[in-house]
């Protein structure tokens, strides 16, 4: 990776990571900096390496949340629309084959859900799965 090429993209990649920064609370990784602009992820590593060298960067975000945080607000749609319709919550299995996710990563979304306080379930009760408003 030549200097200068870093050099020239330096301004447009600081914005692009403070932005990220301010909307997520996480640098960016070298696959997401590919996958916007294009450049090989190699590329986006070394540049990242060097942004962290010279600024002060916050973690990246774990992997295991990405699939999460995408998912999150469809699976919060979903319970509100089948809730709504029906007037009572989703078992699992519907609401698993509705949102494409496997029953396991859906009880742990659903888990984590909980723990950020934006729904609540008893595990012991069916369709006890209700939004907290």
């Amino acid at each position: 990776m030549s200097k200068s090429k870093y050099l020239e993209r330096y301004p447009e990649l600081v914005r692009y990571v403070q932005a990220q920064i301010a909307e997520t609370g996480y640098t960016p990784s070298a696959h997401q900096l590919s996958q916007q602009w294009g450049w090989p992820k190699s590329t986006c590593h070394g540049y990242l390496q060097r942004l962290r060298a010279e600024l002060t960067l916050p973690p990246a975000r774990p992997g295991y949340l990405y699939g999460y945080l995408r998912s999150r607000q469809p699976l919060l749609k979903q319970i509100q629309d089948y809730t709504d319709l029906h007037g009572f919550a989703p078992s699992l299995r519907s609401l698993a084959s509705a949102t494409g996710l496997s029953p396991t990563t859906l009880r742990s979304y659903l888990n984590r859900l909980r723990q950020e306080g934006l729904i609540d379930f008893d595990s012991s009760i069916s369709r006890s799965l209700r939004l907290k408003k």
